[in-house]
């Protein structure tokens, strides 16, 4: 369970949305303080913040800085790994056009439906839908024909002259191309590069609760941008897989390893250090299991042998042939009977002098070898 806070700045025609989760289990007043301290040094274009209105019998906190003022209003809600993930990587400013361009273009590539006709990008994320119009409005300098909300948050692009002018944008021409393409123009520069990546995951990524398996997927209607985008993710160090699946290309990762990198190359150490917890988790798990597990075995061995011995001896005294035996046997016989749960290092250790594993080990044996031989 989290505490989810979503905070709408802006100043004049800058716009951005900010969604913190926090764990009820470590919501607590360092926890405030140390959030408090990160959200007082935000730059100072943010200085304008507005929200919705909140009654004030449900406003958990109400601070005022002196750059500006901002409510809290808590959500209790179940957040998957895959949209902590997202909601991290829209913190983030976009402060360069070109960026916005290369991500917009990577949005543009792995959305929903891209025609002449309409363009139609429909998102579960909160935070990539309130960062969307922003994102485009610098990018294309356009904004969206119609927005629809609910359990998805569905934009769309309808007017042609608009359509015309974000293909123009991201370098596509119907006329010349009867596919779409990564336009690597647009992605000159390395912040691009990763920008057209986050804009991807945005729009057609996905990545598994670490806690399950390890998952981390790309996709795309468009092969051959499915196949560009391969080719790209191999400059940058990365070695995905690829298969279709009900008509679109997908791109993945299955390393965590691989998917940790990923997602911090894109802006989001936060969901890699919970991935790497959560492998750590996982990992410490198995070696506790597979060392109770041994154990359990080993414990299992123990006790068929005392059993096996203690018949032996049985057998062996039921004859009146224990007495006949050497003193080192018959004392090794008694202190079995007297201990027939401890295994053989602590039966050798009360012998005195203690006897070694082996030598205790050969006394046994010859023991069950006499009562073997006395019943046939």
């Amino acid at each position: 369970m989290f505490l989810r806070f979503v905070f709408n700045f802006s100043n004049g025609n800058l716009k951005n949305t900010f969604i913190f989760n926090f764990q009820l289990s470590i919501f607590n007043s360092s926890c405030i303080q140390s959030f408090l301290q990160r959200m007082s040094t935000l730059p100072s274009r943010c200085a304008g913040m507005s929200l919705p209105y909140v009654p004030a019998e449900q406003q958990l906190f109400n601070f005022q800085f002196s750059t500006f003022n901002f409510q809290l209003s808590p959500e209790v809600t179940n957040v998957s790994f895959s949209s902590d993930a997202k909601a991290e990587l829209c913190r983030d400013f976009i402060n360069r056009k070109c960026c916005a361009m290369a991500e917009a273009s990577g949005v543009l590539l792995f959305c929903n439906t891209v025609s002449q006709e309409q363009i139609r990008i429909v998102t579960e994320s909160e935070a990539f839908a309130a960062r969307l119009p922003q994102l485009f409005s610098i990018a294309f300098r356009l904004d969206f024909d119609e927005l629809q909300s609910g359990s998805k948050f569905t934009f769309q692009l309808l007017d042609r002259e608009k359509i015309r002018s974000v293909f123009q944008t991201i370098g596509y021409s119907p006329r010349d191309s009867i596919t779409l393409h990564v336009n690597y123009g647009l992605l000159e520069k390395e912040c691009c590069r990763v920008s057209f990546l986050r804009g991807a995951f945005l729009s057609g990524g996905s990545v598994t609760d670490p806690e399950k398996r390890y998952h981390l997927e790309l996709a795309t209607s468009h092969h051959k941008v499915s196949r560009e985008t391969e080719s790209l993710l191999l400059e940058q160090g990365f070695a995905p897989k690829s298969t279709l699946r009900n008509g679109s290309s997908i791109l993945y990762f299955k390393q965590s390893d691989a998917i940790e990198d990923f997602l911090t190359l894109l802006g989001a150490p936060v969901a890699a250090m919970g991935l790497m917890e959560a492998k750590i988790e996982k990992e410490m798990k198995n070696k506790i299991n597979r060392i109770v597990n041994c154990d359990n075995a080993n414990t299992q061995k123990v006790v068929e042998a005392a059993q096996t011995q203690i018949a032996a001896i049985r057998r062996l005294e039921e004859r009146g042939l224990l007495e006949t035996l050497p003193e080192k046997l018959r004392q090794t016989a008694a202190l079995r009977m007297e201990n027939p749960e401890v295994n053989l290092n602590e039966l050798a250790e009360l012998f005195d002098p203690p006897l070694t594993k082996s030598a205790l080990n050969h006394r046994l044996r010859k023991l069950c070898e006499l009562a073997a031989n006395e019943t046939s």
